[in-house]
């Protein structure tokens, strides 16, 4: 619908569609759509702790509107005693925002855990479309290179990894859901053959739902 578009492309907040039926001409019935712009920089910052990173601190800069033409990306870092992360990601939208996009994304990750000591740098490319049946699909490439360290032995390896996901979400509502689930599947691989230094193949998928309680019915 066209309240789930607005709502989906992460520019605007608070949408409301109005029929204005008193204005109704030969069965067709003229619409008022009321909106708020989102902040167009969103800053995020926080600190936690897991049992095999230790404390961590994290945090984020997001630029929902590059230029008239909706472009926005998104960057992170993350740094803890074991593991740090930087990244961005570089959003553009292809005619509906909230149905296709192409994604850019890098980052580079340094871990020391226990014996091992890995720099891991990765670039990526993805096509994102919402199909007719409701399914968003992802066609992406991804290229990644490691130095890693274990023990006394030192490598480094290539990948190159075309991938496809598959993802269906139905809710009640877009932006606050009581009620729906969430389905997804993704397949990766890589050859030795077609620069990479390893071959292999990767599924992956995951299922979730909302339901409401009790007491939420009350």
């Amino acid at each position: 619908s066209l309240r789930q578009d607005l709502a989906g492309s992460g520019y605007f907040s608070d949408v409301r569609i109005h029929t204005l039926k008193d204005q109704a001409d030969d069965l067709q019935v003229p619409i008022r759509v009321s909106s708020k712009d989102k902040p167009r920089y969103v800053y995020t910052a926080g600190i936690g702790f897991a049992t095999d990173t230790g404390p961590r601190v994290r945090f984020g800069v997001e630029n929902r509107r590059v230029n008239s033409r909706g472009h926005r990306y998104k960057t992170g870092l993350e740094f803890s005693p074991v593991r740090s992360v930087a990244g961005i990601n570089y959003e553009v939208p292809v005619r509906n925002p909230s149905k296709e996009r192409f994604n850019y994304s890098s980052n580079y990750t340094h871990e020391d855990i226990d014996n091992k000591l890995s720099k891991r740098l990765r670039f990526g490319i993805a096509y994102l479309r919402e199909l007719r049946s409701g399914w968003l699909s992802s066609y992406s490439l991804n290229w990644e290179r490691e130095d890693y360290t274990v023990a006394s032995q030192s490598d480094i390896t290539y990948l190159l990894m075309p991938g496809f996901e598959l993802t269906r979400i139905k809710a009640d509502d877009a932006v606050y859901p009581r009620l729906g689930w969430k389905l997804n599947g993704s397949i990766r691989g890589a050859h030795e053959d077609v620069a990479s230094s390893v071959s292999f193949v990767q599924f992956h998928g995951i299922a979730k739902g909302i339901f409401p309680t009790w007491y939420g019915r009350i």
